[in-house]
């Protein structure tokens, strides 16, 4: 029997882990000493790795940085379209926000570090901005595509624009992360909930605020 020959794959392995390690330590550069502030010589001796190591990964440290937003723009995508629901009942639409909400806005301040950093690149990398309206967009559209879906089931309010709705809710409540996290102030239930009342009472109709669950 021939023997398989795991080299190629021993390498695409070791090849990850250490793009995964330059951008950890890419992560934790720009989260304590700020995006301008940081050099590649601070993520090199982060990650243990030499200067020949990090340029074989990325063309410099605005590459790492987009390498991170691509990889925050799928974990805000996922937390704010995909949240864990109480499975012991149906959820009302009211649960269904405020637990894409709650979902976002953990995974916001998880990454923080270097959200923080993306206003600071901004105005040394103009295109740095495109990508965060990217993210805005991608999550405006999906949600914007859920309302739809419960506009024809007849739960939203009928004649609402879902996608201008959707861009001005997402747009607020990004708003609302990046206010409380550079002020250093804790996101508490009380906020959440009125962050949660202000989508719901603006897009569902009346009847279903109040928690009727879904398929009811």
């Amino acid at each position: 029997m021939r023997t398989p020959d795991l080299t190629g794959q021993a390498t695409r392995r070791t090849a990850s882990s250490t793009r995964d390690r330059l951008l950890e330590a890419a992560r934790n550069t720009f989260s304590s000493l700020g995006y301008v502030a940081t050099r590649v010589d601070d993520i090199v001796r982060s990650a243990g790795t030499s200067h020949g190591t990090f340029y074989t990964y990325f063309k410099d440290k605005k590459a790492v940085l987009v390498g991170l937003t691509t990889e925050i723009a799928h974990s805000l995508y996922g937390a704010a379209l995909a949240p864990t629901l109480d499975a012991d009942r149906a959820p009302t639409p009211r649960d269904l926000v405020r637990a894409r909400i709650a979902s976002f806005l953990a995974v916001y301040r998880r990454h923080w570090g270097v959200i923080r950093s993306w206003t600071q690149a901004e105005g040394v990398h103009p295109d740095v901005e495109q990508a965060k309206s990217k993210i805005r967009r991608a999550i405006a559209v999906a949600v914007a595509e859920l309302l739809n879906r419960d506009q024809q089931r007849g739960l939203v309010v009928s004649d609402l624009r879902t996608d201008f709705v959707a861009t001005a809710l997402v747009a607020m409540t990004e708003g609302f992360a990046n206010d409380r996290f550079a002020s250093g102030t804790v996101i508490t239930d009380r906020d959440l909930d009125d962050l949660t009342d202000l989508w719901v009472r603006c897009v569902y109709r009346r009847d279903l605020v109040s928690g009727t669950p879904l398929g009811a």
